[in-house]
């Protein structure tokens, strides 16, 4: 092992001119000019690694690549030489850098933990700042993805070639929302005679095998530990030139949950959320970078505060997302640059957030849908039969002590009637052949039926009497494949709880949801939330998300009055 130089790097010796306009870089000289023994490949690879430190002005910087890798362990016990000076890094770097550097030239580079000053709390904070410019006007981002393991070369190989095809085929062009529904119908073959249909039916088709033979690989290869980084979504996608690399999103600190995300957000300059490392805590950036998007429309963001909240969050108020690895995406997913939204309980309302000056106290104007009067079973969408048979006669049931209750909530009978079919599903549907649509259709109230004839005929049929297994057996493959779509929408409510309120509303909402919590639709809000009002009375804690049939297109707003519900 080479010995260590007898002192260590200060970035006092290398300081930026201004840490809001400068960067600095590493330029990795080649292994050929600290190679030892016979010069093999081995040689080259375990040589010392070598380096210079120079600063440039991002505003014009000076030719640099980019290195996307995970961190790791931060345990330093590795080191590079910069100017003399020996420079601790991790393990999972120093793997990264030797794989990387060049035998014969020399490799400028911008690598995060070398380049920031981590020390430094303010200094860090501008660098974050400059995230976004740094990765997109780099020649190349470099992805480092850990050595070839589990047949990767294979997948990768794989991925180039079907990538390549679709690549080729301008298949990336339709990923807006105006051409989006038009890639559709062609994976679909709406059109066989269309030449881009037929070649994408041939990918397709070319694709399967291809991917069936390295199915293995391509799960090991998900569970990556890089791509469990935060910070690696703006890393790939700010560059124009990005490369992974290989050879035969988690944070370390949460708040980086968000500051990784700034470099791409397209609200960035209207959230005026500034990264703060000079804090101990992570709740002060979570709490604050919540209410800013709040703030600024997205009063959805509420369903990603999920419990229980990670330990070590002590403080973090109840409606504040941690935004941990693991999280339940919502019911309710739109790709807004694709997709039309397709609910709106708080019609066209716009936010009203109120001032407060407890910062952990979050205001917002909204509707008291009514008080859940009784819940259900947490339902999980584990491919079980009798699983799916007993919610669907569940919220069956609910819907009957609904109608007793004889409240005006809906229209008429025909409207509360379709809160069978749209509550299971959360009142979305899609199929391969049709894009998301409501519930509410003829065909998904079909779908349902067949469901459930489906389910009572698997369920019950060695009850069944030799004639009535004939009769089933007759329709039995013409319902098959409908009620496999209904079941598998009923899979975005997978974790919800189904509930009951006093005037007779059914839905399904988070699986803490108990008696005596409130069902409000929040102004801006696409879908209902659940709060859960506190001994004063005054103030709410957050509960979760919620489906809550016969309010999702503002009907609330012409049956209440608004009011303020203080969050904590």
């Amino acid at each position: 092992m080479d010995e260590r130089p007898p002192q260590q790097f200060e970035y006092i010796e290398m300081p930026l001119p201004s840490a809001e306009t400068h960067i600095r870089l590493l330029k990795i000289q080649p292994s050929r000019l600290t190679v030892k023994g016979s010069g093999s490949d081995e040689d080259h690879f375990s040589s010392r690694i070598v380096c210079e430190m120079t600063t440039t002005d991002i505003r014009n910087p000076a030719p640099y690549k980019c290195l996307s890798y995970r961190w790791g362990p931060d345990d330093r016990n590795h080191w590079v030489e910069v100017a003399g000076t020996w420079l601790p890094i991790t393990e999972s770097l120093d793997t990264a850098i030797r794989h990387l550097r060049p035998k014969e030239e020399a490799l400028t580079i911008w690598i995060d933990q070398i380049c920031v000053n981590q020390g430094d709390g303010v200094e860090k904070g501008h660098q974050v700042v400059l995230m976004k410019d740094v990765y997109s006007k780099a020649e190349q981002t470099l992805t480092w993805l850990g050595p070839a393991a589990d047949g990767s070369d294979e997948l990768m190989d794989c991925w180039a070639d079907i990538g390549g095809t679709a690549q080729r085929l301008g298949l990336d062009s339709y990923f807006t929302k105006e051409r989006l529904p038009l890639l559709y119908t062609k994976v679909r073959n709406e059109d066989p005679d269309d030449e881009l249909t037929r070649e994408i039916q041939k990918l397709l088709e070319r694709s399967r095998p291809i991917f069936d033979s390295v199915l293995e690989a391509m799960v090991a290869w998900d569970k990556r530990p890089w791509f469990s980084r935060v910070w690696v979504v703006q890393e790939v996608a700010l560059c124009a030139n990005a490369m992974f690399v290989e050879h035969d999103s988690q944070a370390t600190l949460a708040r980086d949950r968000i500051y990784g995300m700034l470099g791409i957000a397209v609200d960035t300059d209207q959230l005026g959320i500034v990264p703060d490392y000079t804090s101990k805590s992570s709740v002060p950036a979570l709490r604050d970078a919540a209410r800013s998007m709040i703030r600024n429309g997205r009063v959805e963001l509420l369903s990603f505060s999920q419990f229980p909240k990670e330990a070590g969050r002590p403080g973090l108020p109840t409606w504040a997302p941690d935004w941990r690895p693991g999280l339940s995406r919502s019911f309710y997913t739109v790709f807004e640059y694709a997709e039309d939204h397709l609910l709106a309980a708080a019609g066209t309302t716009s936010v009203d957030l109120l001032p407060t000056s407890d910062p952990n106290v979050l205001g917002l104007g909204g509707y008291l849908v009514d008080t859940i009067e009784a819940t259900g079973t947490t339902w999980q969408a584990d491919g079980d039969y009798w699983s799916y048979f007993l919610l669907l006669k569940e919220i069956k049931a609910l819907c009957e002590t609904s109608a007793a209750k004889n409240q005006p909530i809906y229209a008429d009978d025909a409207r509360r009637a379709e809160a069978h079919w749209r509550v299971p599903v959360g009142d979305l549907f899609w199929t391969a052949e049709t894009d998301s649509m409501r519930a509410h259709s003829p065909a998904v109230r079909d779908a349902y039926d067949d469901c459930m004839a489906v389910l009572e005929y698997i369920l019950e049929w060695q009850s069944l009497t030799p004639e009535q297994l004939e009769s089933h057996d007759a329709e039995f493959p013409r319902r098959r494949q409908p009620a496999s779509r209904y079941r598998s929408n009923m899979g975005a409510m997978t974790g919800k709880k189904t509930f009951l309120t006093q005037k007779g509303y059914v839905g399904m909402g988070p699986s803490d949801a108990a008696m005596g919590d409130a069902v409000v639709v929040l102004c801006g809000g696409r879908i209902p939330h659940v709060l859960r009002p506190l001994k004063d009375g005054d103030r709410y804690t957050y509960v979760g998300e919620a489906y809550c049939d016969g309010v999702m297109d503002g009907e609330i707003l012409s049956l209440k009055e608004k009011e303020y519900f203080y969050i904590i």
